[in-house]
């Protein structure tokens, strides 16, 4: 069936081993084993996200080896899963299966966490200090999050060295949202439906390089893109609370080549089907700042930035669902004239007045 279309402009508000030798294990006390602190940075909200205060990290999964500048010969850990503490209380996050530092010998570390989950298409590099994730498609469950420390000298460890892994994560996705308005009266319900974003990158090998000490390191999502369309959910009915739809997304630039569609379809006090339309406009974003800091890039979805656009159906857009022809007629009004005052006639009275 042919709808009618309409263009609607979209805004957004910004924006694994004990020690063996000659198959003999050699016990470590426990207070020398490896431990982690862990701080999420850069939080973001809307879909399952992982954030510094709400105890959403449960989990992540740590890579480490320990050696020099040339040679990195010491696995310490590779994909292993830490648990077990809070974020930003300095609590012990335990690895599950515990290493041990190595007297004086430089350690490097890298950790992520895929809503708390493993992925087993991570890798590490450590002499790049590098974190890749190869084919990876945003999932609304998954909040990824990342974290490379900074090297920890080999000058500084010693027999007594416990000192614990310090590691502050960083959003490796974008966030993009969409909410949706109208003045259509709360008799109706407004329901928003198929609404798919075309011609996006929805999956892609990303990377994750060491920033300086407490800033965010580079992340990389331009190997190996797909191309494709990101469903978002519908919403049952805009005139209530609900009206918002949000995805993770693989972060990328050109968003004013992005189009977003979706339909609007009303219903009657009765819940009968009284109207539809169609709607299409491009995803562009300016980026604004200020004096004292910069907010994204235009065009572009940033890591760790949540992007809602924002929509307000027209009332004058919409046509009969069986009959695409015929446009729905808004009831209106007309004043013919607003009634005078008139006078009363003029009467004498006499007013008694009553000493009290």
């Amino acid at each position: 069936m042919k709808m009618k279309k309409g263009l609607l402009m979209l805004g957004i508000a910004v924006a694994a081993f004990s020690s063996c030798t000659n198959e003999e294990v050699v016990d470590m006390p426990d207070n020398r084993a490896i431990n982690f602190n862990g701080f999420v940075n850069n939080n973001t909200r809307a879909v399952t996200e992982i954030t510094s205060s709400d105890g959403s990290l449960s989990k992540f999964y740590v890579f480490g080896q320990a050696g020099t500048s040339s040679s990195w010969t010491v696995t310490l850990f590779n994909n292993t899963e830490v648990s077990g503490g809070k974020v930003e209380d300095n609590s012990r996050w335990a690895p599950v299966n515990p290493a041990y530092w190595e007297v004086g010998k430089d350690h490097r570390f890298a950790a992520y966490s895929d809503g708390n989950v493993q992925n087993n298409n991570v890798s590490y590099s450590p002499a790049d200090q590098k974190l890749t994730f190869s084919n990876y498609t945003p999932n609304n469950a998954k909040d990824l999050i990342v974290a490379i420390p900074a090297q920890i000298d080999g000058a500084n460890v010693d027999e007594t060295y416990n000192t614990k892994v310090d590691l502050s994560f960083y959003h490796m996705l974008s966030q993009v949202k969409f909410t949706f308005t109208t003045k259509v009266n709360d008799n109706y319900t407004v329901k928003i439906s198929d609404i798919q974003v075309a011609t996006a990158t929805t999956s892609a090998t990303g990377t994750y390089t060491i920033g300086t000490t407490g800033q965010v390191g580079t992340i990389d999502w331009t190997t190996s893109p797909t191309s494709g369309t990101i469903n978002f959910d519908e919403i049952e009915d805009i005139t209530t609370a609900t009206n918002s739809t949000a995805n993770l997304v693989i972060p990328q630039n050109n968003t004013n080549n992005i189009k977003v569609t979706f339909t609007a379809d009303l219903y009657n006090s009765a819940n009968e089907h009284i109207g539809t339309a169609d709607f299409t406009a491009s995803l562009s974003y300016e980026a604004t700042s200020t004096a004292s800091t910069e907010v994204g890039t235009d065009n572009t979805w940033t890591p760790g930035y949540r992007y809602n656009y924002t929509a307000e159906i027209p009332t004058d857009k919409w046509t009969d669902p069986d009959d695409p022809d015929k446009e729905l007629m808004p009831i209106e009004f007309t004043v013919s004239a607003v009634d005078g005052w008139e006078n009363a006639n003029e009467s004498t009275a006499t007013v008694s007045v009553v000493e009290p």
